[in-house]
């Protein structure tokens, strides 16, 4: 049997964002992701129940930062450093939140993750 090997989830690099997101920056100072449902199955589904076909996200300041760090080049240790130097004593517990937002993010196929070689 093979042992799982243990990857340390602060080396991942937020690598791409999806095609079907754009953004745009708020009047606050902060982003709005915007979420485009054009594939077939979510055009039929918004049709079939009038849903937007656009679906809009509004980010705080520290989400707005963070997207805006995922650049593909920075880890998520970096990003915490950068977050952390920002932000201070708002965003603890730094680690425990940036990493459940980065799930999210994953998630919902916002981002991807890749472990670097």
């Amino acid at each position: 049997m093979r042992k799982k090997e243990d990857k340390n989830f602060l080396l991942y690099v937020p690598t791409k964002r999806s095609k079907n997101i754009t953004w745009k920056d708020r009047d606050d100072g902060n982003i709005t992701l915007l979420i485009n449902r054009d594939s077939p199955g979510e055009k039929a589904l918004a049709f079939m129940f009038n849903a937007p076909k656009v679906i809009s996200l509004d980010l705080d300041s520290l989400g707005s930062r963070v997207w805006l760090l995922c650049d593909g080049e920075k880890n998520i240790a970096e990003i915490g450093e950068i977050i952390k130097g920002e932000f201070g004593e708002q965003a603890e517990p730094l680690y425990e939140r940036l990493v459940q937002f980065m799930q999210l993010l994953k998630k919902n196929a916002l981002i991807d993750l890749t472990y670097p070689l």
